[in-house]
């Protein structure tokens, strides 16, 4: 019995030393591994080099389409503004501005066209204009051609508010919070994807984060409970009337989803930070927001708290 053991130990040796020597004949050059990988990079190179070319042709488009006139569009209203006897008035307050039955909707823009079609579009779509109220929050550079222009052009009974993010006065605790705040800016983030996790099927998407002047609202807005935050982007193109009856269910954010990005996919971007990486980023195009929730669960310094931990 120890004999026949011997033996079959003896044939997988055999084996063994045949294997071994069947992958001595392969020899593993490091030339074609370097060649493979400067082909990676030549290839990533090029794909970034026509993005980058696609979004100077974009742009060149965009100056040479769009009319002279608006080029210096906010220029030209702010040298108006000042020139009008209107900054020597004062603003009237309105009582529609800090009414929580009306619906409210809240733009971040520092484009004033852009902040234009979305109010307009979706004031074309109501059924009752006289229940909205938009509130357009800018920057100081843009600000008084802003005012300019929404006093100059109604949109029939909406109610609209330009606000200076800059020279807001909140009652926050966290003075040099107001100091940083900015306007939401969309970032493009490249990553493998699922299907093809090759290191030549980069995948980009592009996606637009909350700002810091995002996690003001409730004290931006005290007497509010609920708003509709509008990216400039957005063309409406229905009744938007039903979301303020949405029941979320405890929700503070309520978005649509975009599964194609998932918070595994950015993990390069935000780090080995505690979340559920399973779950989906969501478009920031429209956010219905429960400030009323966003109090009582104190989100606004809970970011504070998370802010400085990543800077620390």
């Amino acid at each position: 019995m120890i004999h026949a053991c011997l033996i079959r130990i003896e044939k997988k040796l055999q084996k063994m030393e045949l294997a071994t020597a069947k992958a001595r004949t392969f020899p593993v050059e490091c030339h074609n591994v370097d060649k493979k990988l400067r082909q990676i990079l030549d290839m990533t190179e090029d794909e970034a080099n026509f993005h980058m070319r696609q979004s100077a042709f974009l742009y060149q488009l965009a100056v040479q389409t769009m009319p002279k006139s608006l080029h210096c569009l906010s220029m030209k209203l702010t040298v108006e503004y000042f020139n009008s006897s209107l900054h020597d008035m004062r603003p009237s307050p309105s009582e529609k501005f800090s009414d929580p039955t009306l619906h409210h909707y809240v733009i971040f823009s520092n484009n004033i066209l852009a902040s234009s079609v979305v109010i307009n579009s979706t004031v074309t779509h109501t059924r009752d204009s006289g229940n909205l109220v938009f509130h357009v929050l800018t920057d100081e550079q843009n600000y008084f051609a802003m005012k300019l222009w929404f006093f100059r052009n109604t949109y029939r009974e909406a109610s609209i508010q330009v606000l200076n993010i800059e020279h807001l006065d909140l009652d926050y605790h966290d003075k040099a919070a107001l100091l940083s705040m900015f306007l939401p800016v969309e970032f493009h983030v490249s990553f493998l994807g699922v299907d093809s996790p090759s290191a030549t099927h980069l995948k980009t998407e592009y996606i637009s984060v909350f700002s810091h002047a995002h996690y003001l609202l409730p004290y931006i807005f005290q007497n509010l409970k609920k708003v509709v935050v509008l990216d400039d982007d957005v063309v409406v193109q229905r009744d938007l009337s039903d979301l303020w009856n949405l029941n979320m269910g405890g929700k503070v954010n309520g978005a649509l989803q975009l599964c194609s990005v998932r918070l595994s996919q950015l993990s390069s971007y935000l780090g080995e930070n505690s979340f559920d990486k399973n779950s989906c980023v969501w478009m920031s195009g429209l956010n219905v927001i429960d400030l009323a929730r966003w109090r009582e669960l104190d989100l606004t310094e809970t970011y504070r708290k998370l802010g400085q931990q990543v800077t620390d």
